[in-house]
């Protein structure tokens, strides 16, 4: 509908802080940000304030959204089942290491945890574990 693309429109030009330019972009790459919730527990509201305690601010998602925006469609329930999958006691990654992996590589948010990271992970823990 016209008002929800309009609270769309706002929630990234005003809240994000994203030019028009890029917006557009953005819905063209990724036409289903559309049906994509902006306010709940499982919206792009949610999600940036999820990215934020992870240490992406909205400074970096100016970078990262014109290059990966189906970030904004992930739940923060991904994003805490990811974080959850790489820092785990054994992989040696620290909150502040993720941070940074977020921040220069965003589209490892897009990875399913349960299938494509933690089966690496045990792999690669694998190898440590035969020397």
């Amino acid at each position: 509908s016209p008002a929800r693309f309009q609270r769309l429109l706002a929630f990234l030009t005003d809240d994000l802080r994203l030019p028009l330019k890029t917006v557009r972009y953005m819905l063209t790459k990724r036409p289903s940000l559309l049906a994509t919730e902006i306010e709940g527990s499982g919206g792009m509201r949610a999600t940036v304030d999820a990215l934020a305690a992870l240490g992406v601010t909205r400074k970096h998602l100016k970078s990262v959204l014109p290059l990966y925006p189906g970030v904004l469609s992930l739940p923060p329930s991904q994003l805490s089942r990811f974080t959850e999958a790489l820092c785990v006691e054994d992989s040696g990654l620290s909150p502040l290491a993720l941070a940074s992996l977020i921040r220069k590589a965003p589209y490892v948010l897009l990875y399913q945890p349960d299938t494509q990271i933690t089966p690496v992970l045990e792999c690669l823990q694998s190898f440590d574990n035969l020397e």
